[in-house]
C-alpha cells in the first residue's frame, strides 16, 4: 500500500518544525472520508487524495484555521496526486473481474480499511453494509445483496 496519511482519525495535521526537539501542533482539519492516501500543499492549498471520496481542497494559508474550501467525487479511488503547472495529476484507481456483489465481504472490508474503498461505495458497488467501527453488518449486506 502507498503513503497512509491519517486513517483511523481521519485528520490532516500540520507540525510545526521551526524547534525541531520541540515540535507541536499547529492546526488540524477532521475530514469524514478518512483516507488520506496523499497530499500536496502549493501556494497556501492543501490538495489531499481522500480514497474513495476523491479529492478535497483545503486553504492552509492559515495553519491555525485550515478550512475546505470544496470536494471533487472521481470516478476511482483517489490513491496519489501530484501538483504541476496549475494542473492536478491523480491516481484513480479502481477496477475488477466479475460481479461486485459476489465478492467477499470480508475483502471489501479490508478494501475500506486499506483506503482502496469508501464505505459508501461498499454499499452501492459491492452491496456490503459496514458499521461505523467497520464490522460487517451481515443482515444488511444479504438484504442488499439477496
Amino acid at each position: 500500500m502507498g503513503k497512509r496519511l491519517g486513517w483511523a482519525l481521519g485528520l490532516v495535521v500540520a507540525v510545526s518544525l521551526s524547534a525541531p526537539v520541540q515540535a507541536g501542533l499547529v492546526g488540524y482539519w477532521n475530514f469524514d472520508g478518512g483516507n488520506a492516501n496523499d497530499l500536496s500543499v502549493v501556494d497556501g492549498m492543501l490538495y489531499l487524495a481522500d480514497g474513495g471520496a476523491g479529492i478535497a481542497v483545503i486553504d492552509v494559508s492559515d495553519p491555525f484555521h485550515p478550512s475546505l474550501l470544496g470536494t471533487v467525487d472521481t470516478p476511482g479511488t483517489a490513491t496519489d496526486l501530484a501538483v504541476a503547472g496549475g494542473l492536478l495529476y491523480l491516481a484513480d484507481g479502481g477496477g475488477g473481474y466479475g460481479n461486485p456483489f459476489e465478492r467477499d465481504p470480508a475483502s471489501v472490508r479490508d478494501d475500506v480499511i486499506d483506503g482502496y474503498v469508501s464505505r459508501a461505495a461498499a454499499r452501492a458497488d459491492y452491496g456490503v453494509v459496514l458499521t461505523d467501527a467497520l464490522d460487517i453488518d451481515w443482515d444488511e449486506t444479504e438484504r442488499l445483496r439477496g
